[in-house]
């Protein structure tokens, strides 16, 4: 037992010895060898490679279906492989799938030789191309589609790892790095279908050769491998100029990621910025960007979100645009943002305006119609748009505008579109709503509207404007666009002022001087030619009630107006105070016919109101020195001229020429001093004159009629009179009495008054006067009847004559006279004038000097013989006096003098005189 233990012992030392020379002599071989080659390394020694050998190389590398071609091969002993002139063809047909310049393969020859899987450690290559066949290239020709010009990959830590692939193909050139793990690469062969991963790189190659060769960019791309099938690029574009299909941009800054597999492309995240130099409207719809946007503009874009099927491949659900002031300097948008959701049924577009004075929102998507097959093309649109327009923005929007002073500073505080296109009759239908809302000059708190259009018309219905709780209108509009016509109906309740932007600058002068406690109600109507300036018509009716005109409370107003481009006929005005009226029409010429010069205003108006109410309705100052009881008939017919001021636009000076009536039966009158009754005049205004070329009525019980020239009838500084009038049988009294009234100057009514009143006056006159007493003409008669004229103050010396001379009468008897009178150069003459009575006949003749009141006369004093051969036998029956002296104490003297014995008989006289 023990002998055998140390035979085993022996033997097993025998065996250990002898394995352990045999690794000393394999380890001396390997060192050798290893020495050898590194020195030969070192020196950079290739040798040849023969064909067979380099064949059974590239076909364990390769597999079976491709085959290899090269001009020559060398292997260095560093184990690298290098061939010249290399491609890479199918072998079954012989189409190039590759070629090369160089390419240098290290072969790691354990693995090979123990046909270990990817026995390649690295890859160096310069000028490869890569192809696509015949039957996928669209000229049919087995053509290269890109081109690799430099590449370096190799084996790193269970890792492929691409140090750099500088490619480029259809003006693009990509370089990339990455890596990918090596088992899962390796192990996607047994797993993946067959052919699958040739489809993948077969489809790649047939969509780059589809894009355009005109593309100028450079793409640094991050490649991460999960397999083979399963691959991520992160990817950093740079351009400086792209052409597009719809635009130009330069200055491209683009990253992208992008997830991809043997069934689609995936992009899972983009960004970038660039400069749009060029935008084709015809490549995008107009809704979408209604506004031409006006380049260089800044951009930005980027994709977020859940990746969605978006055409070949899956992209992130939110695309987002910025657009850094992207329309011109005078438009008021300093960023707008472009935005959609892919992931939608119906995507929409979605953008927003943003400036200094405004902001807006919309939105734009397609609807699904019931027919299935209906092309997109077809497939209406609907439109949603709010915004805040705080200021004038509306022609910076839409520049080509034409102007028209409705849309001048149009604004809104709020504005909400929603509407709905439909591509195949270009058309489109909606609601429109607004607040605060100021457009047509007028400030509106909410709009709302139906809206139907289409390239043949513009139709909104059931439109409501509020302007305040009480103010309001309703009513459609109705465009034709090819013939440019137009209608507007509204009906509602607004102040006038609100009118004037529909109507023009003519309207509101109609209500300059009326005010109104609540808005009346309205009707309007226009209509016309949007093109053609001078087509445009209009009929505004409105109802008032409760009014005030100049102060006037007016119970009903009704107004009804025609318009066109050249008039404005009032042919219905109508105000009811108490159970009188004044009504009429008138017409002006609208802003756009008024030419320099005067503007003219044609009227017909009538009343029967009361005179206190006319006299301020008028708005005449000269009417407040007339005083009418009652409702006087009055009808004004005529021109109203205005002169235009010196800036071409204020209307300075009014320019009448009227026909006047004026009829006030049974009622007291009181013109310039003067009680009338039954009074009618019929005359003109013209200018600064006022011509009465028919006056008749009562004056102190008396029939007058006659006529009145008043010239600057306005300005009673530098006014002139002329008046031809007649009175017949009138009261002296009362006549004298108004004629000099009390509080007039005494001195005329003490030269003229009589002291017992009564008699008849019958008078005619043609007088001329002005604002200088010197400058006053005319002439006249005066008939007295049945008048105590004796008791005239003016006759008082003479009747205290005849009293002391004991006639036997103590006052003059004197009951009738004619008097002609002619004044000029302020001096009243009296060619003749005889008074007379039962004993005595009086004459004078002589001037009165009107302006210093001086009386300068003569008197002839004649007795009838009856009373003489009585009373004055042998005294003469004729006496002759001068009247001097003022008129407020008259001297008679006597200038005939036969009863001088008589006369020193009489108390108290020394001389001839005769005084008082």
């Amino acid at each position: 037992m023990g002998q055998g233990i140390r035979i085993f012992r022996w033997c097993c030392w025998k065996a250990g010895c002898g394995f352990l020379h045999c690794l000393n002599i394999l380890l001396a071989f390997i060192a050798v060898m290893l020495t050898g080659l590194v020195t030969l390394n070192s020196l950079h020694k290739e040798v040849p490679l023969p064909d067979n050998l380099a064949q059974w190389t590239m076909g364990k590398v390769l597999g079976n279906e491709l085959n290899t071609a090269w001009s020559a091969a060398v292997f260095d002993l560093r184990g690298g492989l290098h061939l010249e002139d290399f491609r890479l063809m199918r072998a079954r047909n012989t189409e190039s799938i590759l070629t090369a310049d160089m390419i240098r393969i290290d072969v790691s020859f354990f693995d090979l030789l123990f046909n270990q899987p990817l026995p390649i450690d690295e890859i160096n290559s310069t000028g490869v191309n890569l192809f696509i066949s015949a039957s996928d290239s669209p000229s049919g020709l087995n053509e290269s589609v890109m081109r690799i010009s430099h590449a370096h990959l190799l084996k790193k830590q269970n890792q492929l790892v691409v140090d750099h692939l500088n490619l480029s193909t259809r003006g693009m050139r990509f370089y990339l790095t990455g890596s990918c793990p090596i088992e899962p690469l390796l192990g996607s062969r047994d797993t993946e279908q067959p052919g699958q991963s040739k489809d993948f790189f077969r489809n790649l190659l047939v969509r780059i050769q589809r894009f355009p060769t005109n593309l100028d960019l450079d793409c640094f791309v991050k490649w991460s491998g999960e397999d083979a099938l399963n691959h991520r690029l992160d990817l950093f574009l740079l351009s400086q100029s792209l052409v597009l299909p719809m635009a130009e941009i330069e200055e491209v800054s683009l990253r992208a990621g992008l997830q991809i597999n043997s069934e689609r492309i995936t992009l899972t995240s983009l960004s970038g910025q660039s400069i749009l130099t060029f935008l084709n409207p015809k490549t995008i719809p107009r809704a979408l960007v209604p506004w031409p946007l006006e380049p260089p503009v800044p951009i930005s874009f980027s994709a977020t979100g859940n990746p969605i099927q978006a055409g070949p491949l899956l992209a992130p659900e939110n695309i987002r645009i910025n657009f850094t002031d992207p329309f011109s300097e005078n438009f008021p948008v300093d960023v707008m943002i472009a935005e959609t959701s892919l992931g939608l049924a119906s995507p929409a577009l979605r953008w927003s305006l943003s400036g200094k004075n405004l902001f807006a929102a919309g939105s734009a998507r397609q609807v699904e119609p019931v027919n299935p097959d209906t092309p997109d093309s077809s497939k209406p649109w609907i439109i949603d748009l709010r915004a805040d327009l705080a200021n004038p923005v509306l022609h910076a929007f839409f520049p080509d505008l034409p102007y028209h002073r409705l849309l001048k500073d149009t604004k809104a505080g709020r504005l909400n579109l929603h509407a709905t296109l439909s591509p195949n009759d270009k058309s489109a239908s909606g609601i429109l709503l607004s607040d605060n809302l100021y457009i047509g000059q007028t400030d509106f708190s909410h709009l709302k509207s139906n809206f139907f259009l289409s390239r043949e018309k513009l139709d909104l219905t059931r439109i409501h404007v509020q302007r305040s709780a009480n103010e309001y209108a309703q009513g459609a509009y109705f465009q034709d666009f090819p013939s440019s016509r137009f209608s507007l109906n509204a009906y509602g309740s607004s102040f006038p002022k609100a009118l004037d932007s529909i109507l023009g600058d003519w309207w509101s002068p109609i209500f300059t001087h009326i005010e109104l406690d609540k808005p009346p109600k309205a009707d309007v109507t226009v209509w016309g030619r949007w093109r053609e300036r001078g087509s445009v018509n209009s009929m505004t009716s409105v109802l008032g009630h409760n009014v005030s005109y100049r102060g006037v409370p007016v119970e009903e107003m009704e107004v009804r107006v025609r318009s066109n481009a050249d008039w404005a006929y009032l042919e219905h005005l109508k105000g009811r105070i108490g159970e009188t009226f004044i009504r009429g029409s008138l017409a002006w010429p609208t802003r756009l016919a008024q030419k320099e010069g005067r503007i003219p205003m044609l009227m017909d108006l009538k009343s029967d109101a009361p005179w206190p109410i006319v006299q301020v309705a008028s708005g005449v100052p000269a009417l407040k020195e007339m005083k009418l009881e009652g409702n006087p008939e009055i009808h004004v017919a005529g021109t109203i001229w205005r002169e235009k001021g010196e800036d071409g636009n204020n209307l300075e000076e009014m320019i009448p020429d009227l026909r006047i009536e004026l009829s006030h039966r049974n009622a007291m009158s009181e013109i310039a001093g003067w009680s009338l009754s039954g009074l009618a005049i019929a005359g003109r205004v013209t200018g600064e004159a006022i011509i009465l070329e028919r006056m008749s009525g009562t004056l102190a019980d008396g029939i007058f009629t006659g006529t009145l020239d008043i010239r600057h009838w306005q300005e009673p500084a530098i006014r002139e009179t002329h008046i031809d009038f007649e009175l017949i049988d009138a009261d002296y009294g009362a006549v004298l009495a108004q004629a000099v009234p009390d509080e007039s100057s005494s001195i005329y009514r003490m030269a003229l008054a009589s002291e017992t009143g009564g008699g008849k006056i019958d008078t005619s006159m043609d007088l001329s006067m002005g604002p200088n007493p010197l400058t006053n003409r005319g002439s006249g008669q005066i008939t007295l009847s049945g008048a105590d004229i004796g008791q005239i103050h003016l006759f008082g010396g003479l009747s205290r004559f005849f009293s002391g001379i004991g006639l036997g009468f103590s006052t003059l008897d004197l009951k009738s006279g004619s008097i002609e009178w002619r004044l000029s150069d302020g001096v009243l003459s009296i060619p003749r004038c005889f008074l007379t009575g039962p004993v005595l006949k009086l004459s004078l003749t002589g001037d009165v000097d009107v302006i210093d009141k001086q009386l300068k006369l003569q008197a002839d004093a004649q007795f009838f013989s009856g009373f003489v051969s009585k009373m004055l036998t042998p005294v003469s029956d004729n006496f002759q006096f001068d009247i001097t002296g003022p008129l407020e104490n008259p001297i008679w003297k006597l200038r005939l003098n036969p009863l001088r014995w008589f006369q020193k008989r009489l108390p108290g006289q020394q001389g001839t005189s005769a005084g008082p």
